[in-house]
């Protein structure tokens, strides 16, 4: 996986976000979710990626 591929920038935020927490995910997971959507980097805007991230940062704290 590339190093600023888009699962490695979702996980890196949310690390960011929850610095003292596991948040059970790793960047293959994300980037393998994303893959499966058919969401990258080319083919989203920086709004749509903003979304994907406060979405899953939610559910990380709601325990969803």
């Amino acid at each position: 996986m590339e190093k600023n591929s888009l699962g490695n920038i979702i996980y890196k935020t949310l690390k960011t976000f929850y610095p003292h927490n596991n948040i059970g995910i790793t960047p293959e997971i994300i980037e393998g979710i994303l893959d499966k959507a058919g969401i990258s980097k080319k083919n989203s805007s920086k709004e749509e990626i903003a979304k994907i991230i406060y979405t899953s940062g939610g559910c990380f704290y709601l325990n969803c």
